[in-house]
């Protein structure tokens, strides 16, 4: 490979990443504690406007016992739950992607608050594409075995971030992130298996856990993202540790 293709690679593709799992989770908690809210109610928002576009389908099939639609009695046909699905995907990819960015924003230093999430929805077109193709591939995984949607998930975590931040079409901005992350491919897979470890209490909390591991997961994703595919600047989290500190290098509390 020549220097200049070297050169045209991000980061992470340059030179090896000490990719040290404790060390992102101990940085990433760091970020939360900046950010958790913001991230939350960008997520909180997500949330409701999933239900909401769920009870205008069921509203608009005609469907009177919402209880059916979780037993093996569901009214809802194939097509019908295919076009709820799609709708869903759709219109939500921009929020999606709004609260990478957020978080990304947020470790690059930058304010941020949760308007700036909708901000995204002048790409819904290129975004909902993307999403859409992540989704059918990861239906696909899963419908196989469990492994394959779970690599999958992993394997394509970035590509929304990249299409937002590096206007990537859709294809490229999917290939660039699996190359990546096969890079890296065994400590992403443990670093993912340790969200699903985490997503028990979330279940267990009736899902308001959520407000505390989704903002979480998307800080380490947005650490990652700018460790392996962005030119190294000072770390946001560690400037403002070093601002703490004292002209006698005494660290002030």
């Amino acid at each position: 490979m020549s220097n200049t293709n070297k050169h045209n690679l991000p980061p992470g593709m340059q030179t090896p990443y000490n990719f040290d799992i404790k060390q992102i989770l101990s940085r990433a908690l760091e970020l939360s504690k900046r950010n958790n809210w913001t991230l939350a109610q960008v997520l909180i928002c997500i949330i409701l406007v999933t239900f909401a576009i769920y009870f205008i389908f069921i509203d608009a099939y005609g469907i009177t016992n919402i209880e059916d639609l979780i037993t093996e009695n569901n009214p809802l046909i194939v097509s019908q739950q295919a076009t709820i699905e799609l709708t869903i995907t759709c219109l939500l990819a921009p929020l999606w992607a709004g609260v990478a960015m957020l978080a990304i924003n947020s470790y690059r230093g930058l304010k941020v608050n949760m308007s700036d999430a909708f901000y995204f929805y002048k790409q819904i077109i290129v975004l909902a594409a993307a999403s859409v193709i992540l989704s059918i591939t990861f239906t696909l995984g899963l419908s196989l075995y469990v492994l394959p949607g779970f690599y999958i998930f992993t394997a394509t975590t970035f590509a929304l971030p990249l299409i937002t931040d590096k206007k990537m079409r859709p294809f490229s901005a999917i290939i660039v992130s699996v190359k990546m992350v096969n890079k890296y491919l065994p400590k992403m897979l443990m670093l993912y298996a340790i969200f699903i470890v985490m997503f028990i209490p979330v279940l267990l909390s009736f899902g308001f856990a959520y407000l505390w591991v989704g903002p979480f997961y998307f800080n380490v994703k947005a650490i990652l993202y700018q460790d392996l595919f962005c030119e190294k600047e000072k770390d946001s989290i560690e400037s403002t540790k070093e601002s703490n500190v004292g002209e006698t290098g005494v660290f002030d509390a």
